[in-house]
């Protein structure tokens, strides 16, 4: 079964080894400016205690 949860403020080292470790790196460039994963508001999708996927967001004005 899949849980989804709210990113909290505990979760942050986990979520920046869990990018680093998929994708080499916590830092993702989107529209010229450079953000920090772990440092953004989302959700973590976990099964079996295990993360399966992570969705992370950033509003700016009215972007998101």
């Amino acid at each position: 079964m899949v849980h989804i949860q709210k990113i909290t403020p505990t979760m942050k080292e986990t979520i920046r080894m869990f990018m680093c470790e998929n994708w080499g790196s916590s830092l993702m460039v989107s529209r010229g400016k450079g953000h920090q994963l772990e440092e953004l508001p989302g959700f973590v999708a976990f099964s079996n205690d295990r993360i399966i996927g992570i969705i992370t967001y950033e509003v700016t004005g009215n972007m998101c």
